[in-house]
């Protein structure tokens, strides 16, 4: 008989709040926090609830679309891009492609 395993799976799922990664969830409730503020500083109270409920509901189905899409979209909009990496034609400092095949 085998030896139960002492690890489990429900420890390898990494930390989710409505299917999203922590980051992104907190990142949907500040933005939805937006149109909150522009409503209570238009002295608008009453639509300042629903468009929080509103743009949060809206954000958080948007970026669970996306995410369920691609797993690494926290990954993508989180890391800033690197503009020196992945150019399709590398040059050398004097401005002669690598690519280029040497003529002899």
């Amino acid at each position: 008989m085998k030896a139960t395993s002492l690890i489990y799976p429900n420890v390898q799922k990494p930390l989710t709040v409505f299917g999203l990664p922590p980051i992104l969830m907190g990142l949907v409730a500040g933005a939805a926090v937006l149109p909150y503020g522009v409503c209570m500083a238009l002295d608008a109270q009453a639509f300042s609830l629903p468009s929080l409920l509103l743009s949060f509901a809206a954000g958080t189905y948007y970026v669970v679309t996306r995410n369920r899409a691609d797993v690494h979209y926290a990954n993508l909009i989180l890391y800033a891009p690197k503009p020196w990496k992945g150019k399709k034609h590398r040059t050398l400092i004097a401005g002669r492609p690598l690519d280029r095949k040497e003529r002899g």
